[in-house]
């Protein structure tokens, strides 16, 4: 899913990152047929598997399916469980502004919290991994954490609670996305671009762009390779000027035009 040096990075510093293989093929094309009732049976098994929560889609307006998730959701305490339903809520259309409001705002939280480059970067623009900066390290202690609990934050949880709001695919996300892109964390940028590119935000493909050239060069070929997501001339173009893996860039393309075809 992530070819070549790209695959790397991402691979590095998201390997725990709940969802994020899942969703960038959030349609679910070809998914098996599933009665109301086979849902709400899995629904209500403990612990909630999220990966029944990406079924939820084709019951898009269905008020039994609906009722069931929005019960779960006022009666969920686990953080992460409850972010779940609250997406699958959105997803599928219900009225209920506290679950966007209970997903945009750890979102926002993560956008926000801005830390330093985790890694050093070497004369060449490349991450050093395996060492930790003193920009990072500084900054973890003036937010009280351990370097450990302080990287696990900003590599996988903040990067979890961005997707979980940018997959919901909802044209609300745009200002906060938008926040995300001026983000110093590249990979919530690189989420944030792809959260605009999936709402067919292309207006906003120069703002991604220009943010590439704010980073280091594997961070830029990180966040660039989004912009293949956009399926627009354009973008690509500007994509090419910090990616070079051709093999990257075909399968974002062709996950860009299969979304495209499905809308």
């Amino acid at each position: 899913m992530w070819p070549g040096k790209t695959s790397r990075i991402m691979h590095h510093n998201a390997l725990h990152c709940l969802t994020i293989l899942a969703v960038l093929h959030i349609k679910a094309y070809g998914q098996d047929v599933m009665s109301t009732d086979e849902l709400l049976r899995q629904l209500r098994s403990k612990p909630l598997n999220p990966a029944v929560l990406e079924k939820v889609d084709r019951f898009r307006g269905r008020p039994v399916a609906i009722g069931e998730i929005q019960q779960l959701f006022s009666q969920a305490n686990e953080q992460v469980e409850k972010q779940h339903l609250a997406r699958a809520l959105v997803r599928i259309g219900a009225a209920d502004a506290a679950a966007y409001e209970y997903l945009s705002t750890i979102a926002r939280q993560a956008i926000e919290r801005n830390p330093p480059t985790p890694f050093p970067v070497d004369t060449t623009g490349h991450l050093v991994k395996g060492r930790r900066s003193p920009q990072f390290v500084e900054w973890c202690k003036e937010k009280g954490m351990t370097e450990d609990v302080c990287l696990v934050t900003v590599t996988r949880s903040d990067l979890r609670d961005v997707l979980l709001l940018s997959s919901t695919n909802d044209r609300r996300n745009v200002p906060l996305l938008l926040r995300g892109l001026e983000s110093t964390n590249a990979q919530v940028v690189a989420l944030s671009a792809q959260g605009l590119a999936w709402l067919g935000a292309n207006d906003f493909v120069p703002r991604v762009a220009a943010a590439c050239s704010r980073f280091s060069k594997d961070e830029a070929t990180l966040i660039g390779i989004m912009l293949f997501e956009f399926n627009d001339d354009t973008a690509d173009a500007a994509g090419r000027r910090y990616v070079s893996d051709e093999r990257a860039i075909r399968v974002f393309k062709e996950q860009a035009k299969r979304r495209v075809e499905h809308r």
